[in-house]
């Protein structure tokens, strides 16, 4: 059972029915869409900017500092996130090719404190023409795929 205020609980509580009032906060809240709800003078007197300090303590220009992004080319909607042998696995639409839409592969990231990222080879690419899309993931414990090998249990994309 996770604990209160786990990344488990906080993914059930925020996915509001599409057209809800929950919906709508959610957009706003998750967007940045949110600036509007700051009162004037509580802004401050900077000029905003794109350049963030990412986790590791570099600045990129355009990349956020706190939410995953492949090192290079496109990407698209989580795929699937599941919490495995103390990390959390994300797998998401991704072009490994370019930086626009095609080729739709899985990438794949793990992270212990969703902060600090390190993306992995592709888990899920192309291959013959054949695209991969939307989807999500699993953790078999009782292994009923028969996909685990020496009692230990695998994650299987759907």
């Amino acid at each position: 059972m996770a604990e209160a205020g786990s990344p488990v609980l906080l993914l059930k509580v925020i996915k509001p029915k599409f057209g809800s009032l929950r919906y709508l906060l959610a957009v706003i809240l998750f967007s940045g869409l949110n600036s509007f709800l700051i009162p004037q003078e509580a802004k401050s007197d900077q000029k905003p900017t794109l350049e963030k300090e990412t986790a590791n303590g570099t600045r990129e220009k355009y990349r956020p500092a706190f939410h995953f992004t492949p090192k290079k080319n496109w990407m698209n909607d989580p795929n699937g996130m599941v919490y495995f042998e103390g990390e959390w696995h994300l797998f998401f639409q991704y072009n490994p090719f370019g930086d626009k839409w095609g080729h739709m592969s899985w990438g794949h990231a793990v992270s212990r404190d969703f902060v600090h990222w390190e993306e992995l080879p592709l888990a899920l690419p192309e291959e013959n023409g054949i695209m991969i899309f939307s989807g999500s993931a699993v953790v078999d414990w009782n292994n009923t795929t028969g996909f685990g090998k020496d009692g230990k249990p695998p994650l299987v994309a759907i």
